[in-house]
């Protein structure tokens, strides 16, 4: 494994004209480093005794003294990991051992695509793709590397699993400009949308039951239209009235609420759009957006607030019953960035490319921030938090998963 070196580089921090301490240090506990380069991965958390935990390769420092009492202590482990191997990909399936229980080598130049809940892994190879001729396998596969189910005959995609594992939805090919998007099942193909220019935005709910399909009306702009579909595939609400701004394969662009009440996305000029799917409403929210690609909507588990993310870790948190923001956080200069938050939007850490961590509390201010040195995230960040909250697992670009300790000055 190959070590790293740490450095905190801000021990006091400026906010709101005053200079506070820092309350929070990230101190690096874990490591693994693989011979090629990592496509995606997927992070688990699983509850284990401290030798094992030694043994999977972690450090004395990630344990509290409370977790020391007990012997045992909540880690990350590597559930899936997806590898470039030359022209194929390798699906790794991991054990909460930390040992490779399965392995998936594929076809060339198939993609390998993971569900947005991260329970479902599709693989699209192709199978033909000459003299105008493009098809494809898709494959279906559950976290732990079970065969699904498979189809012969789709189109180049690559073809994106659904929540709950029983859609693929993408276009038969990418460099036909008007190629529609196409939702199959295991039973074959189910619903065909036409548009007219080529990519779109696709987010589902968190148990699969909606799907929000973005589709671009203006190339250049970009813009679009939104429909959402309910479990069998009928329209549940169109709208046209105000478009869906970003690149269509940069971010998550549509995101329904916790218990699917509402959902949301960007559109011109800075802004987000809330729909109300019950009661047929909406409500447009002006934001200080910093650039397109990387969009994120956090949702607590009440619906009763929404924390918002833009390209570059600017982010926000609004209160949907007043359609209120109550706090906005502004990062000022141009970069990469990405959020991450839990169920109660209380804790936000923002990942600014190339190393930058930056940590607020549930009012928005800045508690954390600090560079990391030997690391570089992959252009938008990949990283979890631990359910404890004292744990983050982080993507280094390239080859790199490590993970650091929150630790209270």
């Amino acid at each position: 494994m190959r070590r790293i070196i740490f450095l905190v580089f801000l021990g006091v921090i400026y906010l709101s004209g005053k200079t506070q301490e820092s309350k929070l240090t990230l101190i690096p506990v874990y490591e693994k480093t693989f011979e090629d380069t990592i496509v995606d991965v997927i992070f688990d958390t699983v509850t284990v005794t401290l030798e094992e935990a030694k043994a999977m390769g972690w450090k004395e420092e990630a344990f509290s003294e409370e977790e020391k009492a007990k012997g045992e202590s909540q880690i990350f482990y590597e559930r899936v990991v997806v590898l470039k191997k030359g022209k194929k990909k390798e699906v790794l399936f991991y054990g909460s051992n930390g040992k490779i229980k399965k392995s998936k080598l594929t076809g060339d130049y198939a993609e390998v695509v993971i569900s947005q809940n991260e329970r479902y892994i599709g693989i699209t190879t192709p199978t033909k793709w000459y003299r105008g001729e493009h098809e494809s396998r898709f494959e279906m596969y559950d976290v732990d590397g079970n065969l699904l189910w498979q189809m012969e005959g789709l189109g180049t995609g690559p073809y994106i699993p659904s929540p709950d594992g029983r859609l693929a939805v993408g276009e038969p090919s990418i460099e036909v400009e008007n190629a529609p998007i196409e939702i199959w099942n295991k039973k074959g193909l189910v619903k065909k949308i036409e548009k007219e220019f080529s990519g779109f935005w696709l987010s589902f709910s968190q148990d699969g039951t909606y799907m929000g399909i973005g589709i671009p009306l203006d190339y250049d702009t970009p813009k679009g239209k939104l429909i959402v579909f309910d479990k069998g595939l009928k329209t549940l609400e169109e709208d046209t009235t105000l478009a869906i701004f970003g690149d269509v394969d940069g971010g998550q662009y549509i995101s329904f609420s916790s218990r699917k009440k509402y959902i949301v996305y960007p559109v011109i000029y800075g802004g987000i759009k809330i729909l109300d799917l019950f009661n047929k409403s909406s409500s447009y929210i002006n934001f200080t957006s910093k650039g397109r690609g990387n969009s994120k909507f956090y949702f607590d588990k009440n619906d009763q607030h929404l924390l918002v993310g833009y390209a570059d870790g600017t982010c926000c948190l609004i209160n949907l019953k007043g359609g209120e923001k109550q706090w906005e956080y502004i990062v000022n200069r141009k970069s990469r960035g990405t959020i991450l938050t839990d169920e109660n939007l209380n804790n936000v850490l923002i990942a600014v490319y190339p190393n930058e961590f930056c940590f607020l509390n549930s009012k928005g201010n800045v508690i954390m921030i600090q560079k990391i040195e030997n690391i570089n995230f992959p252009y938008i960040p990949k990283l979890n938090m631990s359910s404890d909250k004292s744990k983050i697992i982080l993507l280094s670009k390239q080859k790199s998963v490590k993970c650091f300790k929150l630790k209270r000055r």
